[in-house]
Order: C-alpha cells, then sequence, then structure tokens
C-alpha cells in the first residue's frame, strides 16, 4: 500500500526531522513511514493527519499523488 505522506509533508515545508520532532518519533522512523517499510500504528496516523491538516485517507489511503525524487531516492 502507498501512501502520501511525503508529499504532505514537503508540502507543509516540514523536514524529516522536524516532523519527527513534532510526532515525538525518530527521523529514521518517519523516513520508514515514508518508504511504506512499517506503517504507524491508528493513533499516529490520527496525529500525523492532524498535523498536516489532511484526513487519514487522504494521506494513507488514496491513490498516490507525484512526489520529488532525488537521487538518493534512485536505487541502480
Amino acid at each position: 500500500m502507498n501512501n502520501n505522506l511525503r508529499h504532505y509533508r514537503e508540502n507543509a515545508g516540514l523536514t524529516r526531522s522536524q516532523f519527527a520532532e513534532a510526532l515525538d518519533v525518530d527521523r529514521t522512523l518517519v523516513w520508514k513511514y515514508e518508504k511504506n517499510l512499517c506503517q504507524p500504528r491508528d493513533e499516529t496516523k490520527i496525529r500525523i493527519a492532524q498535523l498536516l491538516n489532511k484526513s487519514v485517507g487522504e494521506i494513507f489511503f488514496s491513490q498516490p499523488v507525484a512526489c520529488n525524487t532525488t537521487n538518493s531516492d534512485v536505487v541502480n
């Protein structure tokens, strides 16, 4: 299942570190959420949605939106 977390976080102008601090989690955990390596608990999904002023469905259950990619995102 894809999610739009990175897209909405970046659109909110938050770095991964800033977002992690607001959630009181490690930034590597936010990275794992964004890469779908693990899923946040339901209560964390609600906190994420509140921080981004979006619904849980928009972030975690809708069609993916295009994200900007960097060289570090490309797998050879």
